[in-house]
């Protein structure tokens, strides 16, 4: 059985709508933003659910049913089973690819990754999904324990170690030393650009906005992301 992991709910439609086959997963969160240090899975659901209803006042109990629930799923992979992830090369998705590894085990089970052409699969038609999942590449238990470590690294807050791991090589990864180096930085390098940008453009949200994915598409964020950094600018 073919099973696909879906970087969030923008491409679910489209993933069914080419005929990619296959059970979908969806994974709905932002773990490059905000909390991702707890001491047990338990504690990470409760505190990341926490987090988001305090910041973007998300429901505990729609995170319960929308994220949790559905990551549970990989419980009932097999070793017979191929996992594909689709996720892009941003941050977001990247941080949230990292986490997924520490949710199977890949032992005797193939799991492949899906490329986007750019940064993200956020302008991509079916065909070129289609053409996209036919060239998938394989990873190995090497790039699966890489993404394990990235996580272990980035949860930790160790940035050293995370910019040492983002010079690896593989095939299975593309700008993983932009991306990593720009996780080093998340905690200064939006916020000052944001702040920037603000004076810039007069506080006008649509081209703050647009300018930030412009200058740094490597982040991946969203207007959620962008306007919480927007209203700490000061």
């Amino acid at each position: 059985m073919i099973v696909n992991l879906l970087s969030g709910d923008a491409l679910t439609d489209t993933v069914r709508e080419a005929g990619i086959p296959g059970e979908l997963i969806v994974f709905n969160e932002c773990l490059s933003d905000g909390p991702v240090q707890f001491e047990t899975l338990e504690e990470f659901w409760d505190g990341r659910a926490a987090y988001l209803e305090k910041e973007f006042g998300e429901n505990p109990r729609s995170y319960v049913l929308k994220v949790v629930a559905e990551l549970k799923r990989f419980e009932f992979l097999n070793a017979t089973d191929e996992l594909v992830l689709w996720f892009g090369d941003d941050l977001f998705c990247q941080v949230n690819m990292w986490f997924s590894s520490t949710l199977f085990s890949n032992e005797g089970m193939r799991v492949s990754r899906v490329f986007p052409k750019g940064f993200d699969f956020g302008h991509e038609s079916e065909a070129e999904l289609q053409a996209a999942f036919e060239s998938r590449a394989e990873l190995h238990p090497s790039d699966v324990d890489l993404c394990v470590s990235l996580w272990l690294a980035f949860s930790s807050g160790d940035n050293y170690t995370l910019t040492e791991l983002g010079k690896s090589r593989s095939p299975a990864f593309r700008r993983l030393e932009q991306c990593c180096l720009a996780a080093a930085e998340r905690e200064t390098r939006p916020q000052e650009l944001i702040d920037r940008l603000n004076g810039e453009f007069d506080g006008d949200f649509g081209k703050i906005f647009k300018e930030f994915c412009r200058l740094e598409p490597i982040y991946g964020y969203g207007d959620a992301q962008v306007l919480r950094r927007l209203k700490k600018e000061g």
